[in-house]
């Protein structure tokens, strides 16, 4: 399942310093960080959102090198501002992991 954005504007993407280190050091675009909040899997939990692009939600447009780059990708945002990029980081496992975390903090 896809989200889909009914929004006409684009979603401004802002990055936490500890985002900006971390997807520095990962390598990892800000193309690719709006392709898996537009077409990943969203799963709230803990107050944050966790956008997961899966092999299958890479969208056909993709030329399979990117696909590589991007696919498993997960990207953390906050609940209530979905532009504020918490981190990024890529793990074949991260839909699994997200969906067992509890639903709060503790």
């Amino acid at each position: 399942m896809t989200q889909t954005t009914f929004d006409t504007q684009p979603l401004s993407i802002t990055f936490t310093d500890h985002a900006k280190t971390r997807v520095a050091q990962r390598g990892i675009t800000t193309d690719q960080i709006r392709v898996a909040i537009d077409y990943g899997k969203l799963v709230h939990r803990q107050g944050l959102r966790f956008y997961f692009l899966r092999g299958k939600d890479v969208p056909p447009w993709v030329d399979p090198h990117t696909m590589g780059r991007i696919k498993h990708l997960m990207v953390v945002t906050a609940a209530d501002s979905p532009g504020t990029i918490i981190t990024a980081y890529k793990n074949v496992k991260g839909l699994n992991r997200v969906k067992r975390k509890s639903q709060r903090l503790l």
